[in-house]
């Protein structure tokens, strides 16, 4: 069910006006539930990027096979990239990186649970490829943060749990080429202002359903408030 429910938003979403705060908001959907389309939905990336293009497309449009296709190909592409880094045979990277892209728990998301945003494990594996870099590149951690917030919430969680431990590190490790605090406090300032962006604040107290929930800071330590 939750496939088509993302399917439905995005319905909404095409038909949306234009000039609203939060920009991607659906205030048609459900009254009084003050929705909005990132959190809710999947492939939603690939939505907002169509939704500019609604006028041209078909009235009865999907985009979950696009972004299904697109999510394996860089699933297997960062698996290849990883192998890489330990391997110098092609073969080994190729097997690897198919080996990885039979996880139990990929396909289960996507077959059973109809949870096609969190088809995008590449995240995970493009954050683990950044952090094992010697030098911490913060203009592409802020890009894949940035990807990685309007996929899904709990994919940004893990993706910013590895660039926080990629600074530490950098911090902690005695060199010249130490990443600066500042430029880590903008990437940070980036994040909220993104989540502000999106619609992560903007949900009614209410914790009864779609729509209803937000996120505060006390949510990261006690999730049922």
């Amino acid at each position: 069910i939750d496939h088509a429910v993302a399917q439905l938003n995005w319905e909404f979403l095409r038909w949306a006006p234009a000039r609203i705060w939060p920009p991607f908001a659906l205030p048609n959907l459900g009254v009084g539930w003050n929705t909005v389309y990132v959190p809710f939905s999947s492939g939603s990336m690939v939505g907002i990027i169509l939704r500019y293009f609604s006028t041209i497309l078909p009235l009865k449009f999907q985009f979950m096979g696009v972004w299904l296709i697109l999510s394996f190909f860089l699933y297997g592409y960062f698996a290849g990239k990883l192998i890489g880094r330990v391997c110098a045979s092609k073969a080994t990277v190729v097997v690897g990186g198919l080996l990885l892209l039979t996880s139990p728990v990929f396909y289960y998301r996507i077959g059973v649970l109809g949870h096609f945003e969190l088809s995008a494990h590449w995240l995970i594996f493009a954050s683990i490829f950044l952090a094992l870099d010697s030098k911490m590149r913060f203009r592409r951690w802020t890009l894949l943060l940035l990807v990685a917030l309007i996929v899904n919430i709990y994919l940004f969680v893990i993706v910013f749990c590895f660039f926080l431990g990629s600074f530490i590190q950098g911090r902690i490790a005695k060199s010249d080429g130490k990443p600066r605090a500042a430029t880590f406090g903008l990437v940070i300032g980036f994040c909220v202002f993104a989540m502000w962006t999106f619609g992560f604040f903007a949900y009614r107290s209410n914790a009864t359903g779609l729509g209803f929930f937000r996120i505060n800071l006390a949510s990261f330590i006690f999730p049922r408030f």
